[in-house]
């Protein structure tokens, strides 16, 4: 899906609490990648893409209200 594996915190809304989803300053990321049919939705089942392209990485920059951090998943290196 476009992921990128240097990417600085500055993106995320917080790092260090795990909360990975996109700012939206994070314009490097939003909406930058080519849809894939078989992906109609990011890993919190929301619906990609939700601009005129997919965003970088397993989540979509979601536009509407504010969503609570993820929960009990693991990173897997």
């Amino acid at each position: 899906m476009g992921n990128v594996t240097t990417a600085s915190p500055a993106l995320f809304v917080s790092p260090s609490a795990g909360d990975l989803r996109l700012k939206a300053t994070a314009a490097v990321a939003i909406d930058r990648v080519a849809v894939i049919a078989n992906c109609p939705a990011d890993w919190e089942g929301e619906s990609r893409p939700q601009g005129s392209a997919a965003d970088v990485g397993a989540d979509e920059h979601s536009v509407g209200a504010a969503l609570s951090p993820p929960r009990n998943f693991r990173i897997i290196r």
